[in-house]
């Protein structure tokens, strides 16, 4: 039972960057001020951990997000996101690699790991 346990903790440890968001959200802790926004690109539940390891509230941009009826809305359209993007608060995005261009014009590259990347805009 010992090597079982020992070769499941082995290969949960190997799989983390696939299966958790915890390297991001350490990334975004370290950078993440009063005030910050983060926004996920896809479903909810893709980073859902993410609430987990860090402060920031995520939102979530061309996705979809579990709501109840008086929730604040968390589930951003893209011209929302873009607007808020483009505005002088600071604001982070995780995405895909493949549509990090389309959801981070311009942004600074915080860190990526394996298919996404976290991007902030200042």
């Amino acid at each position: 039972m010992a090597v079982i346990f020992g070769m499941t903790h082995w290969s949960l440890r190997i799989c983390e960057g696939l299966i958790s968001s915890k390297t991001i959200a350490l990334a975004i802790e370290r950078e993440a001020r009063n005030g910050d926004r983060l926004v996920v690109v896809g479903d909810y539940e893709a980073a859902n951990s993410l609430n987990f390891y860090q402060p920031l509230q995520v939102e979530v941009v061309d996705g979809t997000a579990p709501t109840f009826p008086g929730d604040p809305g968390i589930v951003l359209t893209k011209r929302e996101y873009l607007a808020a993007w483009r505005s002088p608060e600071r604001m982070f995005v995780l995405a895909p690699v493949e549509r990090i261009e389309e959801f981070a014009p311009e942004g600074a590259v915080v860190i990526r790991v394996l298919h996404r990347v976290l991007a902030r805009n200042h």
